[in-house]
Formats: C-alpha cells, structure tokens, sequence
C-alpha cells in the first residue's frame, strides 16, 4: 500500500518523511566512498597547481640569473618575455576553481542519486 502524503487531518511533514526510502548500508558505504575519493582530489589538484607555480616561479629566477630577460640578449632586438608574463606561475585559479567546481557538483549528484534510489 503506498503512504497517502496528505491525509485529511494530517500535516503532510510526517507522512512524506516516512514515504522516502530508508538508508541502506550500501548508500552509507558508497557517500563515504565518494568523500573518500573527492577530499584527497582536492588536496591533489591544489598541491599540483602550487607546484606548478613555484616551478614557473624558479624557471623565471634562473632566466634572470643567466640574464635572458635583457634587451637582445636571448631574442635578436626583444625581451624574452613581456612585463606581465613574468608572473604567470601566479595566474591559473580560474582553472583550479573550475575543477573544484565540477568534481563536488558530481560528487554531491552522486550522493544524491545514492540516497534517492533505492539500494538494497
């Protein structure tokens, strides 16, 4: 018999609260693995945008060391780079974000598809 969501007398609240499925251990088990697998990315993808920008950092202090960055020097009447690409290794959050963005959209949909299904 399916549970009538709005009985006369009643507040609708309680009786569309027992009409969800209940948890089962297989959705416990696949939210946490889902927690497990997108944390650890995050951490991942945040120390790999780090490391990216010390290693263009480091690039840039060894090119002004060898002086390639003056006049003439590397490129025949040029700068080997412009004044605003010497801080590139600090650019990219836009890109870092985006992937926060989308792996805990996903994560969050899966999570709910888990919990809205019923898994036995």
């Amino acid at each position: 018999m399916t549970p009538r969501i709005f009985a006369p007398g009643g507040d609708g609240q309680s009786e569309r609260l027992k009409a969800l499925p209940e948890a089962s251990c297989a959705a416990h088990a696949l939210t946490i693995f889902s927690l497990a697998i997108v944390f650890p990315s995050f951490h991942y993808n945040r120390e790999l945008h780090d490391l990216r920008g010390v290693t263009r950092e480091l690039l840039v202090r060894c090119e002004i060391a060898l002086e390639l960055h003056e006049k003439g020097h590397f490129l025949e009447d040029e700068k080997l780079y412009a004044e605003g690409d010497i801080g590139y290794g600090k650019k990219g959050q836009w890109l870092r974000n985006s992937y926060y963005w989308t792996v805990g959209i996903v994560c969050m949909a899966l999570i709910v598809v888990v919990w809205l299904t019923k898994t036995t």
